[in-house]
This record gives C-alpha cells, structure tokens and sequence, in this order.
C-alpha cells in the first residue's frame, strides 16, 4: 500500500485556502496506513520507513512510545500551521 507523507498531505492542503474537509480524510487515511496492525496506534516500527520515524519523539506527546490519531493530526495541522505562516 502507498504510504502518503506529511509533506505530500500538507502540500496538497496548502492548494486551498483553508483546511477542508477531504483533507482531513486525506490524514486520517494516511493515519491508517501507516497503522498497519490496525490496533489505532502507530508504533516507533510501523513508522521506521516513512518521514514521520525522525519525529516520532516530538510528536508523541505522552511518551508511550506510539502515536495516536489526536498526536498525529495535532502533529499534522501544528505543522501546516507553520507552513501557511512562513508561505
């Protein structure tokens, strides 16, 4: 399955002004592939091959050593957040 990455989610949401609703189903799908046990976690393994592994710590704010859908998309819309600021 292709794995979508963060920069390809938040490019594709900076072609619009706003965050719409097609790109939030964009990161919750990303979320699930990345989830490939399907246990709604994504773990320090399943990320290893995708951009998000460089950041894992960061963005696993409760230190549990997986990240959760609200991690992840806090993540996500932390980071488009910035790049709609500097852009």
């Amino acid at each position: 399955m292709k794995k979508l990455t963060i920069a390809a989610l938040i490019s594709a949401a900076l072609s619009t002004s706003a965050f719409a609703g097609d790109d939030m189903d964009k990161i919750d799908t990303t979320f699930a592939d990345l989830d490939n046990d399907d246990n709604g976690y994504i773990s320090r393994e399943e990320a290893d091959d995708d951009e998000i592994s460089e950041h894992f710590s960061k963005i696993d704010a409760n230190s549990d050593m997986q990240l959760s859908m609200k991690e992840f998309n806090s993540h996500v819309m932390k980071f488009f957040h910035r790049q709609l600021h500097v852009g």
